[in-house]
């Protein structure tokens, strides 16, 4: 819209417009959001410790984590049976993370640089280098099978690449989900203030009825 056409808008659309505007401009949000995160950077680093917490509880009581212990414990089991102990088996938390987490970084391993890099984006990882596209199709699984194959105890320049962009775009993947992760109820206090002066409102306005 030019200036001439601003011009012949009613004064509500053009304070409506300069509304839009301001609050859409990507310069007004980074300095908002620079300026908020410096003078109140507690605050924030507490809101993001609450939201990755409340979701690391979700997880914990999930269908999925409780499969992964149920497996441990019956692997355990079939130990237990298998040597003669005693013993009952006993499934910790830590157990339980730590194959999830051991899991996760096999099939990061096994996974293609293109895979890889396909998976972060789509969970919000912002990857803006381009990966060469003759090793869009090699893994760090390749790399290694490679080196056994040809009994070599270093990689070569391009297999040091493979193994370097397989690291980055795993630690983009794990920042992504940092990321999430801490955006859960980030905005909870303020939706149950809001919520509380809403319905105090409404009571008011029913019993002047």
């Amino acid at each position: 819209m030019t200036n001439e056409e601003e011009e012949k808008l009613s004064p509500e659309e053009q304070r409506a417009l300069i509304v839009k505007k301001t609050l859409e401009d990507t310069l007004y949000q980074e300095i908002t959001g620079g300026n908020e995160v410096k003078n109140n950077p507690f605050l924030y680093g507490q809101l993001a410790l609450q939201g990755a917490e409340q979701t690391y509880r979700n997880a914990e009581f999930s269908d999925g984590f409780r499969k992964i212990e149920k497996e441990i414990y019956d692997d355990r089991l079939k130990q237990k049976k298998a040597l003669g102990i005693f013993e009952d088996p006993v499934v910790t938390h830590y157990d339980v993370v730590a194959r999830i987490i051991s899991s996760l970084r096999e099939v990061q391993q096994k996974a293609k640089l293109s895979e890889l890099e396909k998976c972060a984006k789509s969970i919000g990882a912002e990857i803006n280098f381009e990966i060469p596209k003759d090793l869009q199709n090699y893994s760090v699984d390749d790399v290694v099978k490679k080196m056994q194959e040809e009994k070599r105890e270093k990689p070569t320049k391009q297999e040091q690449v493979v193994i370097s962009v397989s690291r980055l775009i795993s630690e983009a993947y794990a920042r992504a989900c940092a990321l999430n992760a801490s955006k859960t109820n980030y905005y909870s206090d303020i939706n149950s203030a809001g919520k509380e002066m809403a319905e105090e409102y409404n009571s008011r306005i029913e019993s002047k009825k």
